[in-house]
C-alpha cells in the first residue's frame, strides 16, 4: 500500500462527517511524512469515537502510529484502513466513495477486497449493508479487471523503438485457464475434505455409540452406588438413633452438671464478694486511720510552728523592751535639751532688757549706745557661733532620731505581719493603730522641732547681719538712727516670732510627752496580751498532747482489729481455694463430657460429608453426560457449516468464472 492511498482514503474519511471527526481534508500527495503520520492518528481517533458515539462499539486504540512509516509494518495500516472502510460501509455516500476507492492504485484495491470480506464476516449487518457490500465486492473485481486490461492494452516499445503487437487478450486467457485449473484443483481438494468430512462423521457416530455404551455402564455404576448409599444411609439414620438417644441423655447429664456448676459459680461469687467487701472495709479503715494520724500529725507541726512563732514573738518583745529604754534614753535627753532652751530663753530676755536699756539711752547718749552696740553685736556674734554649733548637734540629734523612727517603723511592720499570721484581727488592729499613732507623732514632733530650730537660727542669722550693717556705719549718725529705728521694727519682729516659735515648741513638747505615755501604755497592754496568749496557746498545746495520746491508743486498737479480721479473710480465702478446687474436678467432667459429644458431632458431620460427595458424583456424572452430548451435536454443527462454506466458496468461483467469461 502507498502513501498517496492513505492521503486519499482520509480525503474520504474527512467528508463522512465533519462534525463528528474535525480532520482537515488532504487533497494533495506531496505532503510530508509527519503529516501524514499526525493526520493518520487523527483519523485513528475520529474513527474511535464515531463508533463509541454513533454506534456502540467499543474499539481498542492500541495501534502504534510510528511504527507504520518508520518500519513500513502493513498489518497495522490494513487494520486502520479496514476501520475507514467498515465506516464508509455505514454512511450514507458509500456509493461515492466506492467510485474514489476505484481510482486507488490496483494494489490497494486487492487489500481493500480482503478487507471488504473480513468486514462482511465481523460486524452484523442488515440487508441494505449486505446488499452494498456485495455490489461493492463487485465494483472492486470490475476494477480490478480493467485495470489490468488498460495496463496490458498499453503499447510497449522494446529497446530498438519496435511496436509489440502481442495480443493481450490470449495472457488473459492463459491466466484464466491457469485459474480453473487452480479452481478444478481446489475443487478435488474440496471433494477430498468432503469425504475426509465424511469419514469424520462415521468416526464421530461410532465414538458416539461408545460413549453411549459407555453412559450405560456408568448408569449402572450409578444405580449400584445409589443403592449403597441407601443403604449407608439407613445403617447411618439407625446409628444416628442410638447417637440421639446417648445425646440426650449426655445432654441432660450436662445440664445437671451446669446447674451444679451455676450453683457453685453463685456460691463462688458471693464469697468473693464477701471477701471483696471485707478488703474494702479493711482498706477504708486503713484509710481513715492514715487519715487520722495525718491529720493529727499536721495539727502538732501547726502547734510546733505557733510556738516557735510566739517564742519568736516573745524574743521581740524583749527586743521592744529594750527600745523601749533607749527611747527613755532619748526622752532624758530631748529633756537635756530643754533645759537648754531654758537657757537660751533666759537669755533672749536679757537680750530684751538690754535692748529696752538701750532705747532709754539712744537719744542721749547715740556714741556710748553705737559702743555698746559693738559690744553687744560682738556678744551676739559668740552667742550666734554657739548656736550654730547646738544647731548642728541638733541636726545630728534629730538624724538619729529619724533612724531610730525608721527602725520603729520596720519593728511597727514586722510586729503586724505576726499579728496577721496569729489571725488575731482585734488586737493587732489596735496594736497598728497605737504604733501608727506613736510614729507620725514622732515625726510630727521632729519636724515642728527641726523647723522652729531653723526659724530661730535664720532670725539670729538676720539679727547678726542687721548689726554687722550698724556697726559699719558708725560715721553717719543720720543714717545710724534711721537704721536704728529700723533695728528696733526688726527686733519687736523678731521678739514676736521668738516668743511664737516658744510656744510652737512648748506645744511640741507636751505632743511628745503625750505620744510618749500613749506609746508605753500601748507597748505595756501588748506586751499583757501576748503573755496572755502565750500562756493560752500553752494550755492549748497540752490538751493536743492529750489527745495524741488518746489517737494513738486508738490506733493500736485499730491495728488489732485489723490483723484479726486479716486472719478472717485468709481463713475465707483458704475456703475458697477449696471451693476453686471443686469446681475445677466438675468442669473437668464436663469438659470430658463435652468432648464425648463433639466426637458424635463430629461423626454425624462426617456421615452428612459422605453424603454430599456421593450426591456430588451423581451429579458430576450427570454433567459429564451433558458435555458429551454438547460436544457431539457441536462437532456436527461445525462440520455442516464447513460444507456450507466449501459450497459458497465454490459458487462464488464459479459467479466470478461466469463473469470473466462475460467480459471476454
Amino acid at each position: 500500500m502507498q502513501l498517496r492511498d492513505g492521503v486519499a482514503i482520509s480525503a474520504i474519511l474527512y467528508d463522512i462527517d465533519n462534525r463528528v471527526f474535525d480532520l482537515h481534508p488532504i487533497d494533495h500527495p506531496g505532503m510530508s511524512v509527519l503529516e501524514c503520520k499526525t493526520n493518520l492518528d487523527k483519523i485513528v481517533n475520529a474513527i474511535i469515537l464515531y463508533y463509541d458515539q454513533e454506534k456502540g462499539w467499543t474499539l481498542e486504540s492500541n495501534i502504534p502510529i510510528d511504527p507504520i512509516f518508520d518500519a513500513n509494518d502493513p498489518g497495522s495500516l490494513v487494520l486502520i484502513v479496514r476501520w475507514v472502510i467498515t465506516t464508509i460501509l455505514f454512511s450514507s455516500k458509500k456509493t461515492h466513495y466506492i467510485s474514489t476507492i476505484l481510482s486507488l492504485s490496483p494494489q490497494t484495491q486487492m487489500c481493500l477486497q480482503c478487507i471488504i470480506e473480513a468486514v462482511m464476516n465481523s460486524f452484523p449487518l442488515d440487508d441494505e449493508n449486505s446488499a452494498s457490500l456485495s455490489e461493492m465486492h463487485s465494483l472492486v473485481e470490475d476494477s480490478i479487471l480493467s485495470t489490468d486490461s488498460v495496463r496490458y492494452r498499453r503499447d510497449s516499445l522494446d529497446d530498438n523503438g519496435a511496436i509489440d503487437a502481442h495480443d493481450p487478450y490470449d495472457e488473459e486467457i492463459g491466466r484464466l485457464e491457469a485459474q480453473i485449473q487452480s479452481l478444478q484443483q481446489s475443487l478435488g481438494n474440496r471433494r477430498e475434505e468432503a469425504e475426509a468430512l465424511r469419514r469424520q462423521r462415521d468416526d464421530l457416530q461410532q465414538e458416539v455409540l461408545r460413549l453411549e455404551h459407555e453412559l450405560a455402564a456408568k448408569k449402572e455404576v450409578i444405580r449400584g452406588l445409589e443403592g449403597q448409599e441407601r443403604r449407608r444411609s439407613t445403617a447411618v439414620e439407625s446409628q444416628w438413633e442410638a447417637l440421639k438417644g446417648e445425646i440426650t441423655s449426655l445432654k441432660r447429664e450436662r445440664e445437671l452438671l451446669g446447674k451444679k456448676v451455676e450453683m457453685l459459680q453463685t456460691e463462688n461469687e458471693q464469697y468473693a464478694q464477701e471477701v471483696e467487701f471485707l478488703k474494702r472495709s479493711r482498706e477504708d479503715e486503713q484509710s481513715r486511720a492514715k487519715k487520722a494520724l495525718a491529720e493529727k500529725e499536721e495539727a502538732a507541726r501547726r502547734l510546733a510552728s505557733e510556738v516557735e512563732i510566739l517564742q519568736a514573738e516573745k524574743e521581740g518583745l524583749a527586743k521592744s523592751a529594750e527600745k523601749v529604754e533607749a527611747l527613755k534614753a532619748r526622752v532624758e535627753a530631748l529633756k537635756a535639751s530643754e533645759s537648754a532652751l531654758e537657757a537660751l530663753r533666759t537669755e533672749q530676755e536679757e537680750l530684751r532688757a538690754k535692748c529696752a536699756r538701750q532705747e532709754g539711752l539712744l537719744q542721749a547718749r547715740t556714741s556710748e549706745d553705737a559702743q555698746r552696740l559693738r559690744e553687744d553685736a560682738g556678744v551676739l556674734r559668740g552667742r550666734l557661733d554657739a548656736m550654730g554649733v547646738e544647731k548642728e548637734v541638733l541636726r545630728t540629734q534629730n538624724e538619729r532620731l529619724e533612724q531610730e523612727n525608721r527602725q520603729l517603723r520596720e519593728e511597727v511592720a514586722v510586729l503586724k505581719r505576726r499579728t496577721a499570721v496569729e489571725c488575731v484581727a482585734v488586737p493587732g488592729m489596735q496594736a497598728s493603730q497605737t504604733t501608727s499613732q506613736t510614729t507620725s507623732q514622732t515625726t510630727s514632733q521632729t519636724t515642728s522641732q527641726t523647723t522652729s530650730q531653723t526659724s530661730e537660727m535664720t532670725s539670729q542669722t538676720v539679727g547678726g547681719e542687721t548689726l554687722q550693717t550698724l556697726m559699719k556705719q558708725g560715721a553717719e549718725d543720720v543714717e545710724l538712727k534711721a537704721k536704728l529705728r529700723s533695728y528696733i521694727v526688726e527686733n519687736s519682729e523678731l521678739r514676736l516670732r521668738v516668743s511664737g516659735m516658744e510656744k510652737a515648741q512648748e506645744a511640741v513638747l507636751r505632743r511628745k510627752e503625750e505620744e510618749y505615755v500613749l506609746s508605753k501604755k500601748t507597748l505595756e497592754e501588748e506586751y499583757r496580751k501576748r503573755l496572755e496568749e502565750n500562756q493560752r496557746f500553752r494550755s492549748e498545746l497540752e490538751e493536743q498532747k492529750g489527745m495524741v495520746s488518746d489517737l494513738q491508743e486508738v490506733v493500736a486498737s485499730q491495728k488489732e482489729e485489723l490483723r484479726m479480721s486479716g486472719e478472717e479473710a485468709k481463713n475465707k480465702e483458704a475456703q475458697l481455694e477449696e471451693w476453686k478446687e471443686k469446681y475445677s474436678t466438675l468442669s473437668q467432667e464436663s469438659s470430658a463430657l463435652k468432648s464425648k459429644c463433639d466426637a458424635f458431632e463430629a461423626q454425624k458431620d462426617l456421615d452428612q460429608r459422605k453424603r454430599r460427595e456421593m450426591e456430588i458424583e451423581r451429579r458430576v456424572i450427570q454433567r459429564e453426560r451433558e458435555v458429551i452430548k454438547s460436544a457431539l451435536f457441536r462437532k456436527g454443527n461445525e462440520t455442516f457449516a464447513r460444507m456450507a462454506d466449501s459450497t459458497l466458496q465454490q459458487s462464488r468461483s464459479a459467479q466470478f468464472l461466469r463473469k470473466s467469461s462475460q467480459y471476454q
